[in-house]
């Protein structure tokens, strides 16, 4: 399995790197370095994966739609994203909720939370100053790769569906909340419409700068 969905999964990859993490059972990861003289667009890897989307891994929030680049969105260095099909994440799982959450599992099977010393979700304060529901990195690899289901104790194990994630009443309640108010709000997919590239010249250049990043890839 990929260095990415061990136990201490960080959501930050190596300093000047970034980090792909691809949805399917077995959790293929791959590392890129960006070019020195431009950013690397969310829309260059689009164009690889026409059918997923880009979506960093530490913007999952409760009851917030679910941290989908745009095009021309820049991927950060450091940082880590996961790579979903965009069929997964449309109305009505386009919100950030557990029954959404569980259905980006790609065996379709109970995801197990095992041996992790962090919890599936964790308080966080927002730029508002309001309290968020933050999903933790390592939960969302172990759901989108089914991590949880290969070579775990069995006896340590807990299925996500009988764990008791939300496990004060106070944060039941600002889950209810959260998800109830997001849920009557209509949903607005942040996708930009991809236009057809007519410079043979420039598309050349992308391409054979496309094929200088340096690629690592691990299962």
């Amino acid at each position: 399995m990929g260095n990415g969905l061990a136990p201490c999964f960080a959501p930050r990859s190596h300093s000047g790197t970034v980090k792909l993490v691809f949805w399917g059972a077995g959790g293929a990861s791959e590392s890129l370095l960006p070019p020195r003289d431009r950013p690397l667009l969310a829309g260059e890897l689009m164009f690889e994966f026409p059918d997923r989307v880009l979506c960093r891994a530490d913007a999952f929030y409760v009851g917030r739609p679910f941290p989908i680049l745009s095009f021309d969105d820049a991927l950060l260095p450091g940082h880590t994203y996961f790579v979903l099909p965009l069929d997964r994440l449309r109305p009505p799982s386009a919100v950030v909720t557990v029954t959404s959450l569980a259905s980006l599992s790609p065996t379709g099977l109970p995801v197990s939370f095992a041996g992790a010393q962090c919890r599936p979700f964790e308080y966080v304060k927002g730029h508002d100053g309001r309290m968020a529901i933050k999903v933790v990195p390592e939960f969302v690899a172990r759901v989108i790769t089914a991590g949880g289901q290969e070579g775990s104790d069995r006896r340590h194990e807990t299925a996500a569906g009988a764990t008791p994630l939300c496990s004060t009443p106070e944060l039941q309640k600002h889950y209810a909340q959260l998800v109830g108010s997001a849920r009557e709000r209509p949903w607005s997919p942040q996708l930009e419409t991809i236009k057809e590239v007519t410079n043979s010249t420039t598309f050349s250049k992308n391409q054979t700068d496309r094929k200088c990043f340096f690629r690592q890839k691990t299962r």
